[in-house]
């Protein structure tokens, strides 16, 4: 699976020559970008912008940090994913010609499982297409189970965009001693089944005019 992305970068301050570049020397500048995504990735291509920040230590050291925004759309509808890329370097300075780089980066999407689990799934929907059957156009659910998540927050960022027929994974429940033994997945559940047997979770669905199957 491959995923490219064309940067048209501007400089809008601190840029120079090589041979001009001093020590304590900043550069700023912003992009915008155009990513191709992989058909096994099931997003449609996308326009994002980001931007760059270089810093000279030294007449001939300096280091680079650059990151990328993006919101690309499921083929299949539902939420965008926010995805983000992001990359630093350590600037060698030689001369005029002589430049050499070290580079490293990362790249995220806030969804990460959903997005795997749409890739996994993308077989079973076209067989399962070829055969009449019908599936849910869109999913959403996931998220990373940190002790401080906002259920209420989540489950609002879950039902937007969410096309009709869509569905919302979800893991409410109770907790014992057999449960914190097998499934690290504890206080999480008691939460989420507190926001579902609330007035809140209600509200909710009334406020995205959605309506539970």
């Amino acid at each position: 699976m491959r995923v490219v992305t064309v940067i048209a970068m501007l400089l809008v301050g601190g840029a120079a020559t090589l041979e001009a570049q001093h020590h304590f020397q900043f550069e700023v500048g912003g992009f915008a970008a155009y990513t191709r995504f992989d058909r096994a990735f099931e997003l449609d291509n996308q326009i994002g912008g980001g931007g760059r920040i270089g810093f000279w230590i030294t007449d001939w050291l300096g280091i680079e940090g650059d990151g990328l925004y993006q919101r690309p759309h499921s083929k299949y509808g539902g939420a965008n994913f926010p995805v983000w890329f992001a990359s630093g370097s350590i600037v060698l300075n030689f001369g005029s010609e002589k430049s050499f780089y070290i580079l490293g980066g990362y790249s995220a999407g806030r969804e990460r499982k959903a997005w795997l689990l749409d890739v996994l799934s993308h077989d079973f929907r076209e067989r399962a297409f070829e055969r009449g059957i019908r599936t849910n156009p869109a999913f959403a659910g996931a998220y990373e189970f940190r002790e401080d998540a906002d259920i209420a927050a989540l489950f609002a960022g879950f039902l937007d965009g969410l096309p009709d027929g869509g569905l919302i994974m979800c893991h409410p429940g109770f907790v014992d001693a057999d449960l914190q033994r097998l499934d690290p997945l504890t206080t999480l559940r008691e939460r989420e089944y507190a926001f579902l047997a609330s007035e809140r979770f209600p509200g909710l669905l009334a406020a995205h005019g959605v309506k539970l199957a």
